[in-house]
């Protein structure tokens, strides 16, 4: 389905709720603790930052300043949230060189860091507190990382199938601030909604920090290890009112729409390493 046609039916269905139900996105990604409803778990694990697949988890540092969580998809790029990424003074991108990723951060310590060296992001990206809900398909971003942490950590690669509905094999994963220091889970999620292949509608307990973080599929086999691939970037929470209840969904754009970027980028990656690689003799 052709993208603007997914939003116009998106929002025709929102306003023809409206009577009962009034939506807001939250793209600063999460609800806080004194704004969720009583229904709405807490429930996260903790998780040891060194062990794999999780080291190649990391924090987004800003400025001197902790803002996000990412995961390394390649030997030396990152996929975050694109709000983590901008000078709301400046409107636009902080400069690459000025990012930081922290990988298998843990209390005081980590396992690997690097500044940033180049920034991709949609062209359509323009940083809004709310955001309207269509406007959410464009926060993502792809750094890559003057270090090939990837190559010493590991990394956990992007699917580039679609998820389907009711998928119940999924995770995110993140630095949450209540708990900046500390790795932490969200297991055994399941997928609500697989919006046009753009965005992923998910039950994972989310809260500020987690943007960035991934949605990672596990693919459990007898006898084999567990495989994990990144099937979407956390970016929002999404408030669902009505007289009764309000209920509280996750928001990730899907792995389906930020793939053909991330391979384009690995592929001028590899060729500029290729290029600068010394000739044989």
């Amino acid at each position: 389905m052709n993208l603007s046609v997914l939003m116009s039916t998106l929002r025709v269905t929102l306003a023809a709720s409206a009577i009962g139900l009034i939506f807001s996105v939250q793209a600063s990604q999460a609800a806080k603790r004194d704004q969720l409803p009583e229904s709405y778990p807490e429930s996260r694990y903790a998780i040891d930052a060194s062990m794999k697949p999780w080291r190649s988890i990391g924090e987004i540092n800003v400025a001197g300043q902790r803002r996000c969580s990412g995961v390394l998809i390649h030997q030396s790029l990152v996929l975050t949230a694109a709000h983590c990424l901008w000078n709301p003074w400046k409107n636009r991108f902080y400069p690459a060189t000025e990012i930081h990723f922290v990988a298998g951060a843990q209390l005081d310590t980590h396992l690997a860091h690097s500044r940033g060296k180049k920034l991709v992001g949609s062209k359509d990206y323009h940083f809004k507190e709310h955001p309207p809900f269509r406007e959410l398909v464009h926060d993502w971003a792809l750094l890559e990382l003057a270090k090939p942490l990837g190559r010493w950590i590991g990394y956990i690669p992007l699917s580039t199938a679609p998820l389907k509905n009711g998928s119940d094999n999924l995770l995110l994963a993140g630095y949450r601030q209540d708990r900046p220091y500390v790795l932490s889970l969200s297991k055994r999620c399941s997928l609500i909604k697989n919006r046009g292949n753009a965005l992923l509608e998910h039950n994972c307990h989310a809260f500020e920090g987690d943007s960035g973080g991934p949605l990672i599929q596990v693919h459990e086999f007898p006898g084999e290890p567990s495989q994990f691939r990144v099937v979407g970037v956390q970016v929002a929470q999404v408030e669902i009112r009505s007289p009764k209840q309000l209920r509280v969904v996750s928001i990730a754009v899907a792995n389906t729409l930020i793939s053909p970027f991330a391979l384009q980028f690995i592929q001028d990656i590899q060729q500029t390493e290729l290029n600068s690689s010394p000739a044989e003799s």
